[in-house]
């Protein structure tokens, strides 16, 4: 194994304590700290990491209204359940609701895509993303 030598900040209570112990304690201390520096290590190796074409797709997949127009849109859809919208709120509703079905197309278009590019099919995607069908189908 390979020495390096590195310089840390520590708690000045804790340097004095460094300072006062022993070198049997000084020593498993050093193995303690390179465990943990080695435990670390693996962990990082074992996360799995995307690709900038993975990320880039989920990001399309997440793509949502804003929580603004989605509150605008529930507010505009009550209105309309109870027949008390204006024309110039249907019109906005309308808008919103086409705004939903393109943000919806372009989430089934990146899932698809993601799901070939992960050689899945798209069932198995969604199951692995969490996805439930009708909750994407907004």
């Amino acid at each position: 194994m390979s020495s390096r030598t590195a310089a840390i900040n520590v708690d000045a209570d804790i340097a004095q304590a460094w300072e006062s112990a022993s070198t049997t304690k000084r020593k498993r201390l050093q193995a303690q700290i390179r465990k943990w520096f080695e435990a670390g290590a693996e962990t990082k190796k074992k996360v799995p990491h995307l690709s900038r074409k993975e990320s880039e797709l989920l990001l399309r997949i997440n793509q949502d209204l804003t929580p603004q127009k989605r509150q605008r849109m529930e507010e505009l859809t009550d209105k309309m359940e109870f027949d008390s919208i204006t024309d110039e709120e249907h019109a906005e509703l309308l808008r919103l609701s086409d705004e939903t079905e393109k943000l919806a197309v372009e989430r089934l278009k990146a899932v698809i895509e993601l799901a070939k590019y992960r050689k899945v099919s798209v069932d198995e995607l969604m199951e692995q993303l969490g996805m439930e069908p009708g909750k994407y189908a907004r």
